[in-house]
């Protein structure tokens, strides 16, 4: 009866153990996933001052990108572990957003539109989670 008592005892540390544990996987996969995680938009410049992405920009000056209480379900988040490439859809572009020059690069498809391929993730990333490109 002894024994019995003690497997059973045994058996429940095992099945709180084993709910820990997954409970821990959970949060580290959620944890995980919100480190990878950015956003990106793109737009002309109408569309993004429209969405208060880009502000500014007058004759002598130069539109800032993300100031103040900008529009934050116009961006599309990704993984940034899996997207290296996106297809802008128009044959020029400019990002307004800070990412190292020799972290990326535009490619030109046969139709002409420009395609932004991230050459090294890690770098293109380090500067912040939010990618805006003024396309047209």
């Amino acid at each position: 009866q002894e024994l019995d008592a003690i497997v059973s005892s045994l058996n429940e540390d095992v099945e709180n153990l084993a709910a820990t544990s997954a409970s821990q996987s959970e949060k580290l996969n959620e944890q995980d996933k919100a480190l990878n995680t950015a956003y990106y938009c793109f737009g002309t410049t109408k569309e993004l001052k429209e969405q208060k992405i880009l502000s500014g920009g007058g004759l002598f000056s130069k539109s800032k990108a993300l100031e103040g209480d900008f529009n934050k379900d116009y961006f599309i988040s990704i993984d940034v572990r899996e997207v290296k490439e996106i297809p802008l859809f128009s044959g020029k572009a400019k990002l307004k957003s800070n990412h190292p020059d020799d972290s990326y690069e535009f490619i030109k498809d046969e139709d002409g539109n420009l395609t932004l391929k991230i050459t090294d993730a890690k770098s293109f990333w380090s500067l912040g989670k939010y990618l805006v490109i003024v396309v047209g």
